[in-house]
Formats: C-alpha cells, structure tokens, sequence
C-alpha cells in the first residue's frame, strides 16, 4: 500500500504538529501528502495518478463498488485530503494558517488513522506507535 518508511514520517510530523512545533512547512507537508496520494492511488488503481480532479472523480466512481470497509474509510479520507488540497496548498499571497491548521488536524490526522487502523498494517511497529499518538 505505502511504504512504511510513510507511516514514520508521519509519526514524526504528528508528534512536531502536537507539540505546537511552528517550524514544520508547507512545502514539507505537501511532499508527504503528495506521496501518500500517489503510493494510496496506486495500490487500489494500479497506475499513476493524473490531476487532483481526476484522482478525486476515480476514488467516488469505485467507492460503491469497494467490499472492504476499512478500504472504503481509507478512500473517504483521501477524498477528503484531495478535496481541501487546493485550500491548503495554494500559492495565492494570503494567510492560510488556519486553513492549513484545519487540514493538519482533520483530513490529516483523519487519513493516517485510516492507514494505521487498516489490516494492512496490522504488524507494523510504526503504524502502532501513530494510532497511539493519534487516538
């Protein structure tokens, strides 16, 4: 599904986010979130993703047609990281600080839940140490 050098990286940004770190950029996080995407959409489409629309419009088409429950809640919450991605990555010369901190602290946390909660990681020390910062 995603590497789990990932769910590390993720461990490590959330512990700096709950410490109230100001040092963790926007560009940092964008680089995590952007492999996250493309490592997610690849393991459930099998090929490489093209546009946030696109990606976005292919996850609400197969969603329905999904068996596994934690695989639809892992889809949701990527959809949701998509649809707030242009909000919290923008480049526009205005203050996203709470935008930003909104998207850390929901599609964010929402979406390593859905990782670390997945069976897929079910024996990964990582995956173990964030569910127990997160919850």
């Amino acid at each position: 599904m995603i590497d789990t050098s990932m769910i590390l990286k993720l461990y490590e940004l959330n512990i700096r986010i709950n410490e109230g770190k100001k040092n963790i950029s926007r560009k940092e996080i964008k680089i995590v979130v952007d492999s996250l995407i493309e490592q997610i959409y690849q393991y459930y489409f099998e090929s490489k993703p093209n546009g946030i629309l696109n990606i976005r419009q292919k996850i609400n088409n197969e969603l329905d047609s999904l068996q596994n429950e934690e695989d639809k809640i892992l889809l949701r919450s990527l959809g949701s990281i998509l649809r707030e991605y242009n909000s919290a990555f923008s480049k526009d010369y205005i203050d996203h600080s709470s935008s930003f901190n909104t998207f850390l602290n929901n599609e964010l946390k929402n979406l390593s839940l859905a990782l670390v909660k997945h069976s897929y990681f079910s024996n990964d020390e990582h995956a173990k140490s964030l569910k127990g910062l997160l919850e």
